[in-house]
């Protein structure tokens, strides 16, 4: 091959290089940042310890909704050994992967605070309100 007709692969190659590499980080711009958005759904399991002092495994699925630019509104789904929960709460960013906010259970009328933190697609969220307290470790 002459030295012009190989100048022109080696560029038609690089385009093609170059090509590839721009679909490939347009295309995880958006997984990225779906990554670091608390909006979905979240499923996992955590501990709760209860007004009675006992420890439970508790096993839950979430739904963030956003709210606004910096709060969602979340719904929850618990559940132990010992019964079901249903919570609902409004998240606020307080810092570029935390949030807090205040959770309310309708049923068994108390509320208290929760506090997120959020790493990709895993998040670990503590609650604190009822006389109870738990710990829960979710994902996608």
């Amino acid at each position: 091959m002459s030295s012009f007709m190989s100048r022109i692969h080696s560029l038609y190659v690089a385009a093609i290089y170059a090509v590839v590499a721009l679909f490939a980080i347009t295309a995880a711009a958006p997984a990225q940042s779906r990554k670091s958005d608390l909006g979905g759904s979240w499923n996992g399991v955590g501990t709760v310890m209860l007004p009675s002092g006992d420890s439970q495994q508790v096993r839950c699925r979430v739904r963030f909704n956003r709210y606004s630019s910096e709060s969602y509104n979340m719904h929850a789904v618990c559940a132990t050994p010992s019964g079901r929960a249903v919570q609902t709460a409004v998240i606020r960013r307080v810092g570029s992967n935390k949030y807090s906010g205040s959770f309310h259970n309708a049923e068994y009328n108390y509320s208290g605070s929760i506090f997120i933190t959020l790493r990709g697609s895993r998040l670990s969220a503590s609650l604190d309100g009822g006389g109870a307290s738990g710990y829960m470790r979710l994902s996608r």
